[in-house]
């Protein structure tokens, strides 16, 4: 019997997959046919199986109905108490979810799915899940729980030595990293990637390697690297059978990698390429950045009526179809354009739209977190009167119950005793539960404050994006010096928050991990390498209150940038320290010193420069003292002692 068995479920198999494709094409609703076919029968693994296929099948051409079919997979093998294929189909219905951008949907599938596999110590499918939920939260902009996902998949994929997955979870741990502005760290991890594919022989893997890589590269930035491997994943990607678009992208970043080479030639002819393949699909968005990217190359090139024809086309698909962040880019970009045209009303037009445009989106995001935290706030107050009010009548009920108890006999007060303590329980039992729910209101508002955080810091990145957009455009040194320095302090408040948001507690910054986050960045701007000029911060781990955080972080970066401008010049190699002490009183000393020429009269800080004026207020604004000494280069030493805040 049994072997009979075997052969009718391996002709059952035969037959779904030979004639399964033209019941799709006969059947108009395919889960119903199968709930009336499977209504009577005994299902088991083989037509869980089948669902699987017939779902993801489905996928390619009516996504509505591949997810009702998984669904109907994920109820049956619940009601059949099989396990795995409860994870399976949890694991299918987020990975759907997530390309219907779905998000929360698709985390809260995936974290079932996660959950079996774990307890069945499934590692190698858990990590799967894992990488997914990255994938999601990556999509979601949550980049540092992203991170951890993934980090948490590569753990367990090193655990069941998965090296495929491994070189998975590489590539997408790569993107995480790039929009962490963790460039070498995402660069690294794509070469680990690479490796793996490349000693495993999976082309196409290998060829999305390859691409995250290459992107990390391009924000070192190294673009000879991101160009090399942008040209290895196309000639992968043009030997397989693969969508279009895929080969688009890939010449649109050829493209920037040369734009960035200054061979503008060599990037419009990658433009060019990617702008035909995305003309003949109709694709909105691949239209308007080819068109962007190309208008961008003739301004470079000076031919600036070609660059505004392009611009304004890329202008008009965004407009069309709602891409707010790259208008706003176009139309900084059509300034710029119509001013080298002497076209000054278009250009004038076009600021005044750049500036309302930047104001509604930054309004939106005002109003959104507003609206959040009115919310939030009229909640909490009508949940606190009613939880107040209800322990009013119980009290009430108490001392009407004690009060009866005394009029009656001792018989009845010992019934009263023993109803009290029962109540006594009850209420107990009530202030547990409301105790929970003040909790969970607390962990709320510390994820809205830290989300705030969040949008803080991506408006201040919106700023420096633009100023470095406009400093792309500018002559002037002196105008140019300026402007880096203003973003050089826009990213020293914008990492304030950034720092705040990442960390468990909301109530500090922690100092020495900022100034050495701060000091690198510094360099970067400046074009300075580690091994010119080092930057050491020899001191404790600090915590300190927000509002002393930002004008400590601005002082020290104006520090920071007058040492490297004038204490080394003609490239001298030297070092600056930076440190943060107690002294006792709860006062505070801060210290930046350099090993530069320390006597030039530019480093002054009693000058008239906007810097030194910046740093002479902020040590008026914290009721700091200001000591400089010159003598074996330059050290300059602030005393202050921040006020505590007083409880509400």
């Amino acid at each position: 019997m049994k072997i009979q068995r075997i052969i009718q479920q391996l002709q059952h198999i035969l037959f779904f997959f030979i004639f399964f494709p033209f019941f799709l094409i006969a059947q108009t609703n395919t889960l119903d046919s199968l709930k009336k076919e499977w209504s009577n029968k005994a299902i088991d693994t083989l037509e869980l199986g089948q669902l699987i296929a017939i779902s993801d099948q489905f996928s390619e051409s009516d996504f509505e109905q591949a997810i009702e079919i998984a669904q109907y997979g994920l109820d049956l093998s619940q009601e059949k108490e099989y396990a795995s294929w409860q994870a399976a189909f949890n694991h299918q219905l987020g990975n759907f979810y997530q390309s219907k951008s779905s998000y929360d949907t698709a985390k809260l599938y995936l974290d079932q799915a996660i959950a079996i596999y774990q307890q069945q110590n499934n590692l190698s499918n858990a990590a799967q899940s894992l990488v997914l939920k990255g994938k999601v939260l990556t999509d979601e902009a949550d980049f540092s729980a992203a991170t951890q996902s993934l980090l948490q998949a590569i753990e367990l994929y090193e655990q069941s030595d998965h090296q495929a997955g491994l070189g998975y979870a590489y590539t997408e741990l790569a993107d995480a990293l790039f929009y962490l502005e963790r460039y070498a760290d995402g660069a690294a991890y794509g070469e680990k990637a690479i490796a793996i594919y490349q000693q495993i022989d999976r082309q196409e893997n290998l060829a999305l390697a390859y691409q995250a890589a290459a992107t990390c590269y391009m924000g070192v930035p190294d673009y000879e690297q991101a160009l090399e491997y942008m040209k290895s994943a196309l000639a992968i990607i043009e030997t397989l059978d693969t969508h279009p678009i895929k080969i688009a992208s890939i010449h649109n970043s050829i493209g920037n990698a040369y734009k960035k080479l200054k061979r503008y030639e060599e990037a419009l002819t990658f433009y060019f390429k990617s702008q035909k393949i995305v003309e003949e699909l109709q694709h909105p968005g691949g239209r308007s950045a080819t068109m962007a990217n190309i208008g961008e190359i003739y301004l470079l090139m000076g031919d600036y009526e070609k660059a505004r024809i392009n611009n304004q086309r890329s202008i008009e698909i965004s407009e069309q179809y709602g891409f707010q962040m790259n208008l706003l880019e176009n139309l900084c970009y059509g300034v710029v354009i119509n001013k080298a045209l002497k076209n000054y009303e278009e250009a004038l037009a076009f600021s005044e739209k750049a500036r309302q445009l930047q104001d509604t989106i930054l309004s939106a995001e005002k109003d959104k977190i507003a609206k959040e935290l009115t919310l939030k706030y009229e909640t909490a107050q009508k949940e606190e009167l009613i939880a107040t009010q209800a322990m009013q009548i119980r009290q009430q009920r108490m001392v009407q119950l004690l009060g009866l108890g005394l009029a009656v006999v001792f018989g009845i007060l010992l019934l009263q005793f023993y109803r009290n303590a029962q109540q006594k329980q009850k209420v107990n039992t009530q202030l547990a539960a409301i105790n929970a729910q003040l909790a969970q209101k607390n962990q709320d508002n510390e994820l809205l404050l830290r989300e705030i955080h969040h949008r803080v810091k991506n408006n201040l990145q919106v700023i420096s994006s633009l100023l470095s957009l406009q400093s792309a455009q500018v002559k002037d040194e002196a105008t140019l010096e300026a402007m880096r320095e203003s973003r050089n302090r826009v990213r020293s408040m914008a990492l304030i928050h950034q720092k705040l948001y990442q960390r468990e507690n909301l109530a500090g910054v922690e100092m020495r991990d900022y100034f050495k986050t701060l000091s690198k960045g510094i360099l970067t701007s400046f074009g300075i390498k580690s091994d010119q000029i080092a930057v050491k911060t020899e001191m404790e781990e600090i915590e300190m209150d927000v509002d002393y955080a930002i004008p400590i972080g601005l002082i020290v970066n104006e520090l920071l940038t007058n040492s490297m401008k004038y204490a080394f010049p003609k490239e001298k190699k030297g070092e600056i320290s930076i440190s943060l002490s107690e002294m006792g009183d709860n006062q505070l000393k801060l210290v930046v010193a350099d090993s530069g020429i320390g006597n030039s009269d530019e480093q002054s800080t009693s000058g008239t420069g906007f810097g030194s004026q910046l740093v002479q207020l902020l040590t008026m604004q914290i009721n700091g003292k200001l000591e400089v000494l010159l003598e074996d280069g330059r050290k300059t030493i602030l005393h202050f002692k921040p006020v505590l805040k007083q409880a509400a």
